[in-house]
Formats: structure tokens, C-alpha cells, sequence
């Protein structure tokens, strides 16, 4: 059994049901076309979960972004310590090549055999094995080298079985959910709505990439801050019937967010129930963290759906600082499985987004906000 951080889950990383049944109620959605990588570490004497990470196959199928990967992660487990680790595959094409049967589409060929070349190099890193890796389809799953004669069989095991394992039931008991897919839980637009990228909105995106990531100077960001408490009045105000946010506003209310102070005054906000600070310093984080209760409901989700609808009408490439901070926002009000998402699609939008990073960690670790601590024991 692995202890997950404070959280005693009963998952045997040994069992690959037990593990591949924990894997979608981490990310809340079940996964299809995925990579994921999952380790275990040792603190103080103890096995608990490590990283766990997604990514689209799509990119183990790009050399250049797979060989980035590969050294992003190994250093990640260099700093954790990591003793062992897992990879899963939910992939059709890669299963029905690896299972007897009639020759599959010869479209998808090449595909596989690059996919199982790129899996093959994690192998060079001992932490990975073959024995370890798992390769998933909607009605079945195998072991990608099976160390147990018989276990897996010509044609693997059906999928059905890891809905009735014992970490599934733990979940279920504990309120846990998985969605059909990934689009079910949180839907954006591939490019904004009409009207939302302006003259005026594309000098923003120019500005920012001269900046990275700096205010241009004291009075913008007081300015800006104001910006932010006028689209939560006037969102209150849409709530009851009134006007709501031009597209525009909306982008450029997103695009804010790329500056670090105004993200982190945000975030601030939006988990304490202050107002929007005009300035930003270290001891509004920890004050922060050393919250007694709960953020106020009515408060911290009249963020959420503005960070929506900000995220919605940024356009894609520009949207890792509005969905991370709409992740962070859904974490500390207790919403994992829709931060899980947005960190995910934070990190495809740009995957050196440093606060994603750090996010994703948080969440793989079971991490829960300090609001949520038990109380210390006398």
C-alpha cells in the first residue's frame, strides 16, 4: 500500500488494476490518446506518490518536444527521489497492434511503431521498466512486457474489471467521480469568440511577449487591479440581469494575468474573500496559507466564472496564465478534478509555465489547501 501524501488512499502501485483504476479519478476524467507517467518516492522512510503527469500522445510523436519531455521529467525525479516508476498508454491502435488478430489499419503503422520507440527510450532511465507499462484501450488493457506467464493472456483483460477494483470503490465512497472524457468537465473554444481580438487586444499579446512577464509600471498595475474589481461588480451585476463584459474586456482581463504581480493578487483575492490588492508582496501568500476556513462560496466562484470566461475568450496560445490561475482558484475551493484539467491545459499551451509546474506537483501529491488541514492534535 502507498500513502499518498496525508491521505491514507489504499493503492497497491504493485497491482496494475489497482493502478490503472486510480489513475482517471486523479485526473477525474477517463483518458484516451494519453501518456501518463506516474512515480513513487520515499520520505522519511516511506513510500508515497511521486509525479503524475499527462500528456497527448500526439506528443511522443514529435522528437523534439518527446526528447524535452524526457529530460524535463528525469530531472524532476532526480530532485523527488524517485525509486520507481510507470508508464500507461490509452492508445486503440498501439493495443490492437500488440494483440493477435487481423492486421490493423495500415494508415496507423508508423504511428505505432514510433510510439513504441519513443516509449522504448524511457527505458534507458532504470526508474522505467517494460514490466511497469501498461497499455490501455476503452474495452482492454495488457501489461506492455508481462512478468507473470499467463497474466495477460493473447488479448489482455477487459476493461471492466477496473471499475470494480478496491481503490474504485474507495473512490466512489469518497465522493469521487470520473467524467466520460476530458471535453465533459471543461470545454474552451479553439480560437476566441467574435469580436474578442481587437486592435487594441493584439497591441496587448505584442506588449506582452517585449515584457515577459514584468509590469510595465506601477500606475498599470493599479490600474489593472481596478479593471478586475469593476468586471467582478459588473459580473454580479449580469447575475441579476444587468450588462456583462464585452469580449474584448474579457481578453484583456486574461491577458492581465501574464503579468506575475496582477496573477498574484488575483489568486489572493479570490481565496480570501479580500479586495483585489494594488500591490503585491510575500506576506499576502502567507497570510494566505495560513488561513482558519473555508474561502467565501459566493466570492471564490464569482472568480471562477470570470477566470472562465477570461480564459475563453484569450486566445489559445496565450491562455497559461488565466487557466493556471482558474486551476489554483479551483484547488483551494476544493475542486480537484477541474484543476487537474486546466493545469493540464495550461501546460500544453506553454509547458514551462513555472506556476503550472508548481501546481501540478501540488496536485499530484494529493496536496490539499491548508484550509482543509486536519486540526494539529493537542
Amino acid at each position: 500500500m502507498t500513502d499518498l501524501a496525508d491521505t491514507p488512499i489504499p493503492l497497491d502501485l504493485n497491482d496494475p488494476v489497482e493502478l490503472l483504476s486510480f489513475v482517471p479519478y486523479q485526473f477525474g476524467f477517463h483518458l484516451a490518446d494519453s501518456f501518463v507517467l506516474l512515480t513513487s518516492r520515499r520520505e522519511r522512510g516511506k513510500k508515497q506518490l511521486g509525479l503524475l503527469a499527462r500528456l497527448d500522445t500526439a506528443a511522443l510523436l514529435e522528437p523534439g518536444l518527446a526528447q524535452r519531455t524526457r529530460t524535463s521529467m528525469r530531472e524532476r525525479l532526480d530532485a523527488q527521489l524517485t525509486c520507481e516508476g510507470f508508464l500507461i498508454l490509452y492508445d486503440e491502435h498501439l493495443f490492437a497492434s500488440l494483440t493477435p488478430g487481423p492486421p490493423g489499419d495500415p494508415r496507423h503503422e508508423g504511428r505505432v511503431a514510433q510510439l513504441l520507440t519513443e516509449v522504448a527510450r524511457w527505458f534507458d532511465d532504470e526508474r522505467f521498466d517494460p514490466e511497469r507499462t501498461y497499455i490501455v484501450s476503452r474495452e482492454r488493457w495488457r501489461c506492455l512486457a508481462c512478468a507473470v506467464p499467463g497474466h495477460c493472456g493473447s488479448t489482455g483483460h477487459p476493461a471492466s474489471v477496473l471499475a470494480h477494483s478496491t481503490i474504485a470503490a474507495w473512490m466512489v465512497l469518497n465522493g469521487r467521480q470520473v467524467a466520460p472524457s476530458r471535453e465533459h468537465l471543461i470545454v474552451l473554444p479553439d480560437e476566441p469568440p467574435a469580436g474578442a481580438l481587437t486592435e487594441r487586444v493584439r497591441r496587448e499579446l505584442n506588449q506582452i511577449r517585449r515584457r515577459g512577464g514584468r509590469a510595465p509600471s506601477f500606475a498599470w498595475e493599479r490600474m489593472t487591479a481596478r479593471k478586475w474589481m469593476r468586471a467582478l461588480e459588473a459580473s454580479a451585476r449580469a447575475e441579476s440581469g444587468g450588462v456583462s463584459l464585452r469580449p474584448p474586456e474579457l481578453s484583456l482581463l486574461g491577458l492581465s494575468l501574464h503579468t506575475t504581480t496582477i496573477r498574484d493578487n488575483v489568486i489572493y483575492a479570490a481565496c480570501t474573500g479580500s479586495a483585489i490588492p494594488t500591490v503585491s508582496t510575500d506576506a499576502h501568500f502567507a497570510r494566505l496559507f495560513r488561513r482558519p476556513g473555508p474561502p467565501p462560496p459566493a466570492h471564490i466562484y464569482r472568480y471562477l466564472d470570470l477566470l472562465h470566461d477570461a480564459a475563453r475568450h484569450c486566445p489559445p496560445g496565450a491562455r497559461a496564465p488565466v487557466l493556471t490561475t482558474w486551476a489554483w482558484c479551483n484547488w483551494w475551493a476544493g475542486n480537484g478534478a477541474e484543476a487537474n484539467i486546466l493545469v493540464d491545459l495550461a501546460r500544453e499551451a506553454d509547458p514551462d509555465y513555472s506556476l503550472a509546474h508548481t501546481l501540478d506537483t501540488v496536485l499530484s501529491q494529493n496536496l490539499l489547501p491548508p484550509w482543509m488541514w486536519p486540526e494539529p492534535t493537542p
